[in-house]
């Protein structure tokens, strides 16, 4: 058998010779010739046809023209999909689009998807990254509850004391009387069976229990009914929409009566308002923060944000009430949140035509035929080889789905690559003549005939 492969191999050298390849090519024919006795003349054909780039396919099996191949094979119009592949816009600091997230192409789509749920660990590092950089893109603006609690005593040390001065002017009962007939005609509009009127006759009951000789026990009144109107307004549903609509006016009426006969208390106000501004606005990111940081945990253990909680914050009148709660500046960030969010659900929403198991094992058949493609002709080589390509073979396609400019650069030489990779007519004759005639003789290689016949007819 080792003559038979000797001489192999010196017949694929020759066969390179006499087709006008190189030295590098004829060596390579030969090498390649004689490494495999049951596949010996396929194996040379490969390294004929393939020259020098046959025997750095072998050590290199994740060239980008092979990662391209795989790409291409999943995409109706590459040269399209290449030029999608340049919109890289980037919404949160640190967290990048992959490739099937800008493709714009529902069959590429479909081949990330499948590949990452054959191989979720190849893209773990990418999803972890991102997933890490929009939390502390939130993070930046919510602040923590040690800074909020910080604050909000803060605001006490500093206004506490002009509460307590104001608190010892006399009262007007003309302020008190503009406020109850405020609550009388709201309490006609609302019942007092709803939470909102139930609210305000609570309000009207304590103001006429309370002892009126200072302002004193109408200041606290109307502080503990200002800071629980606040709150509530802020959520969502029907009694914080009768909150803003008719309690908070109210109590915000009582208090601007009361600062009108009381300088100290419109300086105690003032200076609440400007410091509670920032407490707000972490609290309701806090919350957002909270409700949002809810969603599933990815193969790195990072846990993702949850869209829907953004896409019902960001639209209609909680939009409008939270732009009233926090910055512009924050406001912003939300959103920049949302669509770098909705951007990666393309890759968990979109259904490809048939089921996900189908769409894997297409994609799962498209990797194997790339990679063992050098294997395949000499069965021999035995798939120890095999596993090793491969795994080497997804660690860079899944860097290539990961990086949109990376899939591009493969997916542009793989069609270079493909239109070099035509044999020439005469060789292809040459070959199948050698085939057909009988060259191997009666050898155990004469089995792998219309196998290799169809490989040289140029059936992938």
């Amino acid at each position: 058998m080792g003559a038979v492969s000797g001489g192999m191999g010196g017949g694929s050298a020759e066969l390179a010779k006499q087709s006008g390849y190189g030295p590098v090519g004829q060596v390579a024919a030969g090498l390649a010739g004689g490494l495999a006795p049951m596949g010996a003349l396929a194996l040379g054909k490969a390294a004929v046809s393939g020259g020098a780039k046959f025997l750095k396919d072998l050590i290199q099996p994740t060239s980008p023209e092979k990662i391209g191949k795989v790409l291409v094979s999943q995409t109706d119009d590459p040269q399209l999909l290449a030029q999608n592949l340049t919109n890289k816009e980037q919404f949160v600091p640190g967290s990048f689009p992959s490739a099937g997230e800008v493709s714009l192409d529902p069959k590429f789509i479909a081949s990330q998807r499948a590949f990452e749920n054959l191989h979720p660990g190849e893209m773990a590092a990418f999803r972890g990254a991102n997933t890490a950089a929009r939390s502390q893109y939130l993070d930046e603006i919510a602040g923590t509850p040690e800074a909020v609690k910080s604050a909000i005593e803060n605001r006490y040390k500093t206004t506490n004391p002009l509460y307590e001065s104001a608190s010892k002017q006399p009262l007007s009962n003309a302020a008190i009387k503009d406020v109850l007939d405020s609550i009388d005609d709201n309490l006609t509009k609302v019942g007092t069976r709803t939470e909102a009127g139930k609210e305000l006759l609570a309000l009207k009951n304590n103001i006429l229990k309370s002892d009126r000789s200072t302002q004193g026990p109408i200041i606290q009144l109307y502080r503990e009914a200002r800071d629980r109107a606040q709150k509530t307004s802020e959520l969502t549903g029907a009694y914080p929409a009768a909150v803003r609509g008719v309690v908070k006016p109210t109590v915000k009426k009582l208090g601007i009566g009361l600062e009108t006969q009381n300088p100290e208390l419109a300086e105690a106000n003032r200076q609440f308002r400007d410091m509670s501004k920032p407490i707000r606005e972490m609290e309701t990111l806090q919350d957002i923060q909270g409700r949002a940081l809810k969603g599933a945990h990815d193969v790195a253990g990072n846990q993702g944000m949850r869209l829907p909680v953004l896409e019902n914050l960001l639209r209609g009148d909680s939009a409008e009430e939270l732009r009233k709660a926090i910055s512009s500046e924050q406001f912003k960030r939300l959103e920049n949140l949302q669509k770098d969010l909705a951007r990666q659900s393309t890759m968990q929403a979109y259904r490809p035509s048939g089921s996900d198991t189908a769409a894997n094992a297409i994609v799962d058949s498209a990797i194997n035929n790339l990679v063992s493609t050098a294997i395949k002709k000499v069965p021999v080589f035995g798939e120890g080889i095999l596993s090793s390509r491969t795994a080497g073979f997804n660690k860079a396609l899944g860097e290539a789905y990961s990086n949109p400019e990376t899939a591009r650069n493969a997916i542009l030489a793989a069609l270079k690559e493909l239109q070099k990779e035509a044999i020439p007519a005469k060789l292809k004759r040459e070959m199948a003549n050698i085939l057909t005639g009988g060259a191997l003789g009666a050898s155990a290689a004469v089995s792998e005939r219309p196998k290799l016949t169809d490989t040289i007819k140029g059936k992938k």
